[in-house]
């Protein structure tokens, strides 16, 4: 099992006339889950969770009060199998 978290801090995205109009991506935190069991030597089953906080991805101009663009991914789950021979 693995659980991971990121943080990405603020960064600038795109420059615009002044200080005032630049596109700033904000600050994001991850968290994702990732487990997996072997069955025996040549079977096993994995499962993963992604976004586990839901964290959107938001971007702003010039001030975090002036959003221009916010996205939400929700989580994502996914799971199967594996064969290696």
């Amino acid at each position: 099992m693995r659980l991971a978290a990121e943080y990405v801090g603020h960064s600038l995205f795109g420059l615009g006339g002044d200080k005032s109009l630049d596109t700033i991506q904000d600050d994001r935190l991850t968290l994702d889950f990732g487990s997996s069991y072997k069955l025996n030597r040549n079977w096993s089953v994995y499962f993963n969770a992604k976004n586990l906080l839901n964290t959107p991805l938001r971007y702003y101009e010039g001030s975090p009060d002036r959003p221009i663009q916010r996205e939400i991914y929700d989580v994502t789950l996914e799971g199967g199998v594996r064969a290696s021979f």
